[in-house]
């Protein structure tokens, strides 16, 4: 095989070796009343379409959010239904259900929980946000 020819494919094949190691998908940020709430890797569903959401809520070790987003067929928004589950104060397993919708391309809307043990409710204001870092640590 050719000097020149082999010397361009390992150079070709470091570069793709190299952007593959360093490239990650962004993470999606909603703040949710004063949480923000980031989603590994998640990018909003095309029209008519759904993704699975999990996550995390920031600066909330341990807690974990799961459950997925949906857009609808008009584009017009996307909901998610979410279930956080973390241990409270006293070590009793919580489980918190919300319902966020967020206008497009608005990128803002609003939320309904719940939590099952406290057996408590209410809505708070959404509005996406840029996860700073791009990627952000499970903590």
């Amino acid at each position: 095989m050719n000097t020149n020819l082999m010397k361009s494919l390992m150079a070709a094949v470091g570069i793709v070796l190299a952007l593959g190691a360093t490239a990650q998908a962004a993470d999606f940020c909603m703040e949710i009343g004063s949480t923000v709430y980031v989603g590994r890797s998640f990018r909003i569903p095309s029209p008519g379409q759904c993704k699975p959401f999990n996550g995390f809520p920031q600066g909330h070790p341990g807690d974990v959010v799961t459950g997925t987003g949906c857009t609808a067929s008009d584009g017009s928004h996307v909901t998610f239904d979410l279930q956080e589950s973390f241990l409270d104060q006293q070590d009793v397993l919580t489980a918190v259900t919300t319902n966020v919708q967020i206008a497009l391309p608005g990128l803002t809307g609003t939320s309904h929980f719940y939590d099952s043990v406290a057996q408590f409710g209410g809505s708070d204001f959404v509005i996406v946000v840029t996860c700073i870092p791009h990627v952000i640590p499970v903590p």
